[in-house]
């Protein structure tokens, strides 16, 4: 693996930074990042669309050391500007840390960068008010440094998040290039339905 190889695991020149956020405002980040997918109804005839595409896929992200599901069925609780739009309910259901589930009033130190500890994304709950530490160090760097330091990486997937049950059995399709049939036999019951006119492959899974 060489350097350049490294740093294309991380484009951006952001600054490694830590906020300090409550259990509730962690399930809101959650719930901010789970806008990317569409809502679907369970049971219902023909392959529905899993993405949302009015959605930026570089929003949605996953935070380690946590477990959680996400309930396909239900609305997006905010909009793309942060604000609640469903205040009765939320897709994240299971949220754990450790095997326990996270209080609301639990204090937690995220590490991420200062792109999304500034705002970016219009993350409900996060902002400079914030921020616990700035570091002088881009993302891109401190993972290098760490392989670097490594006798070996331990490339094995991890899966911190799953989707919930529909309760019935629910198709979702989107779509990728035509490069990722080679990847089909990582992941058990995805299948290609198509081929998209715009060069793109379609493929589906069955969330039960």
């Amino acid at each position: 693996m060489t350097l350049r190889g490294i740093a294309d695991l991380y484009l951006y020149p952001n600054a490694l930074t830590v906020v300090r956020v409550s259990g509730a405002e962690l399930r809101e980040w959650l719930e901010h990042s789970a806008r990317v997918f569409a809502q679907v109804t369970p049971g219902a005839a023909g392959p529905q669309s899993l993405l949302d595409p009015r959605v930026a896929t570089y929003n949605f992200d996953v935070i380690h050391g946590l477990t959680w599901a996400i309930d396909l069925s239900r609305p997006p609780r905010t909009d793309a500007d942060g604000r609640i739009v469903t205040p009765d309910g939320g897709r994240i259901v299971d949220l754990a840390f450790e095997g326990r589930p996270v209080a609301p009033d639990r204090p937690f130190l995220v590490v991420t960068n200062n792109y999304r500890a500034d705002g970016g994304g219009r993350f409900p709950g996060l902002g400079s008010d914030k921020v616990a530490q700035r570091a002088p160090d881009t993302n891109r760097d401190v993972v290098m440094a760490w392989v670097a330091a490594q006798s070996a990486v331990d490339l094995a997937p991890t899966r911190p998040w799953r989707f919930a049950p529909l309760g019935r059995p629910t198709t979702v399709a989107f779509d990728s290039g035509p490069a990722a049939r080679a990847r089909l036999a990582d992941v058990p019951g995805l299948v290609e339905i198509a081929a998209t006119r715009e060069g793109y492959a379609r493929f589906a899974f069955e969330v039960g």
